[in-house]
């Protein structure tokens, strides 16, 4: 098993670890609050640790991200 593969979330897997909705997420993308999404080749937004990161730091929670 490889581990050093980075972990990538879709939107509704991260949403729901931070109880939020999907339409948050693209709010706060459209407003800047939070760094683009990756995207897939179709179309589909892809969230890495650094936006686990932004979002924990907007909610005030600790990050579930451990530092590298």
């Amino acid at each position: 098993m490889n581990t050093t593969r980075r972990r990538i979330l879709s939107i509704g897997i991260l949403a729901d670890h931070f109880g939020l909705s999907p339409q948050t997420l693209r709010v706060w993308e459209s407003q800047g609050r939070i760094s683009p999404a990756l995207r897939t080749a179709g179309g589909h937004r892809r969230y890495t640790k650094t936006h686990v990161r932004a979002i924990a730091r907007l909610l005030g929670a600790p990050s579930p991200v451990k530092q590298a």
